[in-house]
C-alpha cells in the first residue's frame, strides 16, 4: 500500500493507494490524528485484500462550520453550526476531485465520514451526482432540520448507501442527540424506498459514539468497494 501526502489550497491531503485504478473514496477528516488514519488504512487493507482502491483523506479545519449543510443549533440552543458545507462541497467538486483524479479513470467515486462528517457525506451525496455511494458512520442525523431534508432527498443515480450507528448512541439524556436512532432508521428506510439506491445496509455496532471509529470507517469503505 502506497501513502502520498499533498497540500492543496492550504489543506492537507493524504492518499492511500491499494493498487492502481479501482474505486476512489473521499473521507472528510482532521489530520490532527495521524494515528487514527493509519489504523483506518491498515484495517481497510486487511478487509479488502488485493481489491484496488484509492482512499483520499482531506483536511477539515473548522469542523462545525465546514461540514454543516446549513446553520443550526446544538442541544443547548446555541448557534454553533455556521452552515459552510456548500463551500466545502464546492471545493471538493472544483478543486479536490480534479486534483486527485486528473485523467485517471476510476470505476466508482464514493464519499464517507464519521459523526458530523457522516452527515456532510450524506448531504453531499444527495445534493449532487458526484458520488456513486456514501458511507455515513454514526452520522449526526440529529442535526436541526435534517428530518425534513431527508423526506425530500433522493439519490441522483444508481448507487450504494452504507449507514452505521453505535447501539448506545440513542441512549442519552440529550433530547436532540437521542433522536439519532430513529432518524438513522428513517434514513435507511428512505434508502430502501429509493429506486436509485441499488444496495443499502444499516449496521448497528456495539458501544457508543466514540467506540472504535477507525474500524467503523474502514468497514464502511470496504463495503462500498467490495461489498464486505
Amino acid at each position: 500500500m502506497e501513502k502520498i501526502n499533498y497540500v492543496l489550497d492550504d489543506r492537507n491531503i493524504t492518499i492511500y493507494k491499494n493498487y492502481d485504478e479501482g474505486d476512489v473514496i473521499y473521507l472528510c477528516e482532521s489530520h490532527s490524528d495521524d494515528e487514527m488514519m493509519e489504523k483506518i488504512s491498515a484495517r481497510l487493507k486487511k478487509l479488502t485484500g488485493k481489491t484496488p482502491w484509492s482512499f483520499v483523506i482531506f483536511d477539515v479545519k473548522d469542523w462545525n462550520n465546514d461540514l454543516s449543510p446549513w446553520k443550526g443549533r446544538n442541544s443547548k440552543d446555541e448557534d454553533v453550526f455556521g452552515g459552510n458545507g456548500s463551500k466545502t462541497l464546492e471545493w471538493i467538486k472544483d478543486r479536490l476531485i480534479p486534483f486527485v483524479e486528473g485523467e485517471d479513470k476510476y470505476s466508482h467515486r464514493y464519499i464517507s465520514g464519521y459523526s458530523l462528517a457522516g452527515l456532510f457525506a450524506l448531504w453531499a451525496f444527495y445534493e449532487t451526482d458526484l458520488f456513486d455511494g456514501v458511507g455515513s458512520c454514526s452520522g449526526s442525523v440529529w442535526f436541526d432540520g435534517w428530518d425534513e431534508y431527508m423526506k425530500c432527498a433522493s439519490a441522483n443515480k444508481p448507487s450504494k448507501v452504507y449507514l452505521s450507528l453505535g447501539m448506545k448512541e440513542e441512549k442519552t439524556k440529550d433530547k436532540l442527540m437521542a433522536t439519532v436512532g430513529d432518524r438513522t432508521r428513517m434514513q435507511y428506510e428512505m434508502a430502501e424506498n429509493d429506486p436509485s439506491v441499488e444496495e443499502k445496509i444499516l449496521v448497528m455496532n456495539p458501544g457508543g459514539h466514540f467506540t472504535e471509529p477507525e474500524n467503523r470507517i474502514a468497514s464502511a469503505v470496504a463495503w462500498l468497494v467490495k461489498g464486505v
